[in-house]
């Protein structure tokens, strides 16, 4: 029989002195973040994602990530996530990354704006706050109106062509004109109901 050595653990309380303003306690390791789009341009019935990433060293699972930014001229659904987790070394590495659809509500030049990510350092002891590039984006041409709650149905994006939402407009037509406009639905509408004629 094996018996392990006990192991004393200190663990220590994350500073309060130089913390960020929105700092989120599980965001501590050696990390860096970044913010990219899928495309630059796009047309106003096509949608656009905006993908936010943070990987490195530490527990970046239960890393928060931010928030969906207010961007005027777009609008945002809920972020999808993913996360990746390397626990072959000696240390655990991960990468996780927050996946944000939006749709315009303009045509025009729009901008991302810089995006904050704050996380305590333990090798430097120190908080850290790291800023995203702003991004620049074109909507070109009119902006669909059609939209509804689920972003797949609602615009086009950069995987195929749009799918929208079905509209029932169905008519029935007779190969020479509508059944309504034909002589004999005319003579039928005004033949009593012939199922109550012996009552």
């Amino acid at each position: 029989r094996r018996v392990g050595v006990p192991v004393e653990i200190e663990v220590l309380a994350l500073p309060a002195e130089g913390r960020p303003v929105g700092f989120e306690a599980p965001n501590v390791g050696q990390l860096e973040f970044d913010a990219s789009v899928d495309r630059s341009e796009i047309r106003g019935d096509e949608a656009v994602t905006l993908s936010l990433r943070v990987r490195g060293e530490g527990n970046v699972a239960n890393v928060r990530m931010p928030g969906v930014p207010v961007i005027d001229g777009l609008r945002p659904y809920d972020p999808q996530i993913r996360v990746s987790v390397d626990t072959s070394a000696d240390r655990v590495r991960g990468d996780k990354v927050s996946q944000i659809v939006f749709v315009p509500t303009r045509s025009g030049d729009l901008t991302i704006p810089a995006i904050p990510f704050s996380y305590f350092d333990p090798g430097a002891g120190a908080y850290r706050t790291l800023r995203s590039e702003p991004i620049a984006l074109r909507i070109v041409g009119p902006v669909g109106t059609d939209r509804v709650d689920d972003p797949a149905v609602a615009v086009r994006s950069a995987r195929g062509p749009a799918l929208r939402s079905i509209r029932p407009q169905a008519r029935l037509r007779l190969a020479g004109g509508s059944i309504a406009g034909s002589a004999w639905f005319a003579a039928l509408v005004g033949l009593p109901p012939l199922g109550f004629a012996g009552l």
